[in-house]
């Protein structure tokens, strides 16, 4: 999916204009449900007086659409996706992320979770690409002696570092669930495709909508005060429309649903999050 890439880069140039240095970006993963059916539903479906003799389900899942994330902790922005399938350890998965971020893209410090916490991601970021690293050192079973330094000066540094608490830079990796939650609430939780490969197109279908969103609507994001004229965003639909529609043949097979079904939804929010309040539109 290599257009995919070409028009998440030029949807981070519009965002950012001409600035490519990035101060701080947040990387995470979430999953997305396999079907509309809610967890709910599926626990009263296998606790049915009919259904005694079946087996308890201890799992009520195989796999569900995986998507990891770099954001920009200040516009929001998605600089970097990769869609794949769950449930996966995101401790190896950093490698593939970092490589699809733009070359031209400065990020000068990176904030993880304690999922990707290890020494090569350390090494990664700070020796190979020249990227600050805070990650908490807390992967894998507690020490026996709480105390007790890592061997490796990174993560040994990551211990002295949150020792005392959280340092206060590592709050704005709170900014990656933000970018989830608008995801999820904008554009839903749930893929319709059935293939690996459709649910993977569905996700960076999705990642591409939110970053257009971003540079069309800015007027209701918060992050921007300014909104883009209409000869801009005329210009910005006519060079993303032939790829946008190449991506919506293989997507939009479905049926759409009735208007009479519609009725009833929720407007969609823009923002939302830790620290953004969501603003819905009156239509």
């Amino acid at each position: 999916l290599s257009h995919v890439g070409r028009l998440l880069r030029q949807t981070i140039y519009l965002i950012h204009k001409r600035g490519r240095n990035v101060a701080h970006a947040a990387g995470d993963s979430s999953g997305f449900d396999a079907h509309h059916a809610s967890r709910y539903f599926i626990w009263r479906r296998d606790n049915q007086k009919d259904a005694a003799k079946r087996p308890k389900k201890q799992v009520r899942y195989k796999r569900f659409g995986k998507l990891m994330v770099i954001v920009s902790c200040t516009s929001h922005a998605i600089l970097a996706a990769v869609a794949s399938q769950g449930p996966t350890p995101d401790i190896d998965q950093l490698d593939g992320v970092m490589a699809e971020v733009p070359a031209s893209l400065k990020i000068r410090h990176m904030l993880l979770d304690a999922g990707f916490d290890s020494a090569h991601n350390h090494q990664l970021l700070r020796e190979e690409l020249g990227i600050l690293s805070t990650i908490p050192p807390e992967h894998g079973r507690p020490a026996k002696n709480p105390a007790a330094l890592p061997s490796n000066r990174y993560r040994r540094l990551m211990k002295l570092r949150f020792r005392h608490g959280r340092p206060r830079v590592y709050r704005k990796r709170a900014q990656a669930e933000t970018v989830f939650s608008m995801l999820k609430r904008n554009l839903g939780a749930a893929l319709r495709a059935k293939t690996f490969h459709g649910r993977c197109r569905d996700m960076l279908l999705r990642v591409l909508t939110h970053n257009i969103a971003l540079v069309l609507w800015q007027v209701f994001y918060r992050a921007s005060r300014s909104r883009l004229s209409d000869r801009v965003a005329r210009k910005i639909l006519k060079n993303l429309q032939p790829h946008l529609l190449a991506l919506l043949r293989v997507k939009l097979r479905r049926k759409q649903v009735p208007s009479k079904d519609r009725r009833n939804e929720r407007p969609p929010i823009i923002g939302g999050g830790c620290d953004h309040v969501g603003v819905r539109r009156n239509n």
